[in-house]
């Protein structure tokens, strides 16, 4: 997993790259799914990503920019991905983290991602959904670095993007934007 900063906001695109046993580099396949409404990275599993595990393909899911972030100004903390609580704000599995030039709220506050980032993600999901396949072919590509013969990419790999509600939506945009094989 990673956090991937938005351009123009405080929040973070969150990607994820599952890789099944089954995984067949020399015949690849790779899912990509947004997930729908404020879900995170996790609210696309039961869609096809489930679905792209059991036929052994790489999974990549994003929450586009709306998923689950907080951050806790009581503590000075930021609530990863993951669950864990950190004051260290530079740590990638951060969803959000306040703008530090915003007036200091009330200390008891408790921020979000998608109501305090200052970005309208809806703006650019078709580029976000583009840019996490991207950076899932980047990690499969390091994961299998030396045992292929050419890198994985979008022109050698079977690729199906799937979301529901405004997952979709996502990736009709990004289908939108898509000039073929890259």
């Amino acid at each position: 997993q990673i956090a991937v900063r938005a351009p123009g906001g405080r929040g973070a695109d969150l990607v994820m790259l599952q890789l099944p046993r089954g995984f067949d580099p020399r015949d690849p396949c790779v899912v990509v799914v947004a997930s729908s409404g404020s879900r995170g990275i996790y609210g696309a599993l039961p869609t096809a990503a489930e679905w792209g595990l059991r036929k052994g393909c790489a999974v990549v899911t994003t929450d586009k920019g709306t998923g689950n972030g907080f951050f806790d100004h009581s503590r000075g903390a930021g609530i990863r991905v993951d669950g864990v609580t950190t004051t260290d704000l530079s740590d990638p599995l951060l969803g959000f983290v306040p703008d530090p030039a915003a007036p200091a709220p009330a200390p008891w506050r408790l921020s979000s991602k998608h109501a305090h980032a200052g970005v309208d993600p809806e703006t650019q999901w078709g580029e976000r959904l583009v840019a996490a396949t991207r950076v899932g072919f980047e990690w499969l590509n390091v994961e299998y670095r030396g045992r292929l013969h050419a890198p994985l990419t979008p022109a050698n790999t079977r690729v199906i993007a799937s979301g529901i509600s405004n997952g979709g939506a996502v990736v009709l945009r990004a289908l939108e934007l898509d000039g073929g094989p890259a």
